[in-house]
């Protein structure tokens, strides 16, 4: 096997414990990362890598359980896999790799209208308010034309992702004010927009996002500042709220005080009600209400 060839454990540890990326970035790099598993398959029997591919793609699936793009991605895999026809071990591995690079690509296709849209949408917006980061709002924030532009951008803890945000969206000389989440309701008032994204929208409209975009929303409703999210479709679940498992995430990143008497408990996500949600911005344009 090549060193740069990646196992399944490596694969799912990989996808499991990347607390930085968004949705839309891990199902580009699982994709990415199945089709080079297919290489190290060469010396089985055809049938052995189908059931390999069909096994590895099936446990991609559920290891991040909030992020619905993960899960829309990995099923259009499987139902592409299904439908591969081949005679041999390497021309099934060769239509596999096909079948990744059309899935990113339909990828990229919808974040290129999904960007388009965002940015007609938010073409007033001086001053915008986010939290948290997906690479996708990253572009948005660097594509607006609108100047001068600032951004407050939240932290986001326990990760931090908002220091990579406000890190990428500095290098293009864009001002930022970075705060922590619980200075939220000290800046809000300055803002014109909150915009953030989303890493599954529940079939009633409601938000799964990182921890503390429910409590931006709150008062982004109670302010009366316009709150938007940013998100494809390939996000859209099936269920609801009841049927959602909130990831939680190793406690050691909270740095908790120690005692038997002390619980940490470190949830990645949280839920933001559709009620609070203004504006829904996907590849298909603004809409008001989902669906």
């Amino acid at each position: 096997m090549n060193q740069n060839e990646p196992t399944a454990e490596q694969i799912v540890f990989a996808l499991k414990n990347d607390l930085h990326s968004g949705a839309t970035e891990l199902s580009r790099d699982a994709l990415d990362n199945l089709a080079r598993y297919a290489n190290t398959l060469r010396a089985l029997s055809l049938n052995e890598c189908k059931v390999i591919m069909s096994s590895m793609s099936e446990q991609l699936k559920h290891v991040r359980p909030s992020m619905a793009t993960l899960q829309f991605i990995l099923s259009e895999f499987q139902t592409g896999l299904n439908k591969l026809q081949a005679n041999n071990t390497e021309r099934f591995i060769i239509l596999v790799q096909a079948l990744c690079a059309h899935l990113i690509n339909d990828i990229f296709i919808r974040r290129d209208n999904l960007v388009s849209h965002a940015i007609k949408s938010l073409a007033t917006a001086k001053t915008i308010m986010t939290i948290s980061r997906s690479s996708t709002l990253c572009e948005v924030f660097k594509k607006l034309k609108q100047r001068p532009l600032g951004f407050i951008v939240c932290e986001s803890r326990p990760g931090c992702e908002g220091k990579v945000l406000a890190t990428e969206l500095a290098s293009a000389d864009i001002h930022i004010e970075y705060i922590i989440d619980a200075a939220i309701s000290n800046h809000i008032k300055q803002v014109d927009a909150v915009v953030v994204g989303a890493d599954t929208i529940l079939a009633d409209g409601g938000v799964v996002n990182k921890c503390g975009t429910c409590l931006l929303a709150l008062a982004a409703h109670y302010w009366g500042v316009p709150f938007y999210v940013i998100a494809d479709t390939s996000k859209c679940a099936g269920f609801t709220r009841d049927d959602l498992i909130l990831e939680e995430m190793p406690t050691t990143e909270l740095a908790a005080p120690k005692s038997p008497w002390i619980c940490p408990r470190n949830i990645y996500f949280d839920v933001t009600d559709a009620a609070l949600i203004g504006n829904y911005i996907t590849e298909q344009g603004m809409q008001k209400a989902w669906p």
